[in-house]
């Protein structure tokens, strides 16, 4: 790249798609149509934890990793073709959950969908190379074995390394996601701050041979003492604030008065109620 040339960047993210989509028993039985709106499908989904507000049972679900809320005329409305029609879209969606590849739970105002292995294709650590050789002679096979074992081997401690989340609080990516995806993203880096302060402060640094399965452990001790962290009880999070009443004008105002006077009347008529002193009616002699 030139020094004159701007770096070009790419909003929104990527996903990965697979080679083995090729020899994919699911993804070959499909049609044209039907492989856009998987792949969309796979566009849609979550690529971290996140809350969202159901207005419907006015709480926070959490949307894990590989899920999405939608519906039939968001996904429609996403591809933006006229020959991807709501039939069209229920069938593949149909298929796909008879397939294992998706699981839908539907509701009045919305489907929840998931992506079965959205872990295993989007996590770049699936995608290693293995070695394909054909050994014509003894001698080919056994260095070709000595090549592939040293690669093993390799992968075995890349697989293994950890990162330093927090200061003394060690995990590997995978039990970084696991955290992820079975606490959230905002309780799992709590409990890390959480592990870190405590291990410094009691010099405890080498005592935990596992910083995964002690969070996990803590975790399931506070759930069970009712003390559960909440991505909700942190106060930099966005809480739901409910709509405001809109401003009514002076004639919406009038019109209402006019409605409740009329109800008030019927109220009265039906039930032969007498009329207060002061109202309009008969005066008394």
């Amino acid at each position: 790249m030139s020094d004159n040339q701007e770096q070009e960047y790419l909003e929104d993210g990527y996903v990965k798609i697979s080679r083995r989509v090729f020899s994919s028993k699911t993804f070959s039985g499909l049609n044209a149509i039907q492989k856009l709106i998987t792949i969309y499908l796979i566009l849609m989904a979550n690529h971290q934890d996140n809350k969202w507000w159901d207005n419907h049972e006015k709480k926070f679900i959490t949307i894990k990793r590989g899920s999405f809320i939608t519906s039939i005329d968001s996904i429609k409305k996403k591809i933006k073709d006229k020959l991807v029609t709501t039939q069209k879209i229920r069938v593949i969606l149909s298929t796909l959950s008879k397939m294992d590849f998706l699981t839908i739970k539907t509701t009045k105002q919305y489907s929840f969908i998931t992506i079965v292995k959205y872990d295993l294709y989007q996590d770049g650590e699936s995608y290693i190379n293995k070695p394909n050789v054909k050994a014509v002679t003894k001698q080919q096979q056994s260095g070709n074995k000595a090549v592939t074992t040293n690669k093993n081997v390799k992968n075995d401690k890349n697989e293994k390394k950890k990162r330093e989340y927090a200061p003394s609080v060690f995990l590997t990516k995978e039990e970084y996601q696991k955290l992820i995806i079975e606490l959230s993203e905002d309780v799992a880096k709590e409990y890390i701050k959480e592990l870190s302060l405590y291990m410094k402060s009691r010099g405890l640094e080498k005592k935990y041979k596992s910083h995964y399965a002690t969070i996990l452990a803590w975790h399931r001790r506070d759930e069970k003492q009712g003390k559960v962290k909440r991505p909700q009880d942190n106060e930099n999070q966005p809480k739901y604030i409910p709509k405001k009443a809109p401003k009514l004008t002076a004639e919406q105002i009038e019109k209402n008065k006019e409605r409740v006077t009329e109800l008030v009347k019927g109220f009265k008529n039906k039930f032969d109620i007498p009329q207060a002193s002061g109202e309009s009616g008969e005066k008394g002699g």
